[in-house]
């Protein structure tokens, strides 16, 4: 999910990710991913993961 990160910036939104392990489950495999980006920029940043996220299989 970090290769969102550029993707995001190179359509000059700034953003923050946070990527961490859930430590309340029994999946070892589960993490929670937060994007955190300007409210003037949530729709524009949400037409991109959306696009990344339908032609990638990091769902």
């Amino acid at each position: 999910m970090q290769l969102v990160k550029p993707k995001l910036a190179d359509a000059g939104i700034e953003n923050t990710v946070e990527n961490k392990y859930m430590t309340f489950t029994t999946t070892l495999t589960a993490n929670t991913l937060k994007i955190m980006v300007s409210l003037e920029d949530e729709k524009k940043a949400f037409e991109i993961i959306d696009a990344w996220l339908q032609k990638s299989d990091n769902i």
